[in-house]
């Protein structure tokens, strides 16, 4: 997944979202919503602080949905 530059990263602490701008477009409608047509989820991954592995669908080609929900304080 890495090196196909597909990738979207959500990391804890201070809360940091990253991907590929010019890959996942904004929507026009809603400035806030990032995405592209053309692509699917295929694995989520899921690791802690140290890196440990938590959770992993593994790949699934016929890829995914998935909604995400991220809770701050």
């Amino acid at each position: 997944m890495g090196d196909t530059g597909g990738d979207i990263i959500i990391k804890g602490g201070s809360v940091h979202v990253a991907f590929d701008g010019a890959l996942y477009q904004k929507v026009s409608s809603d400035p806030t919503i990032h995405k592209h047509d053309d692509r699917k989820i295929v694995r989520v991954k899921v690791e802690d602080e140290n890196g440990l592995s938590r959770f992993d669908t593994a790949l699934n080609e016929d890829g995914l949905l998935w909604t995400i929900t991220i809770s701050t304080q």
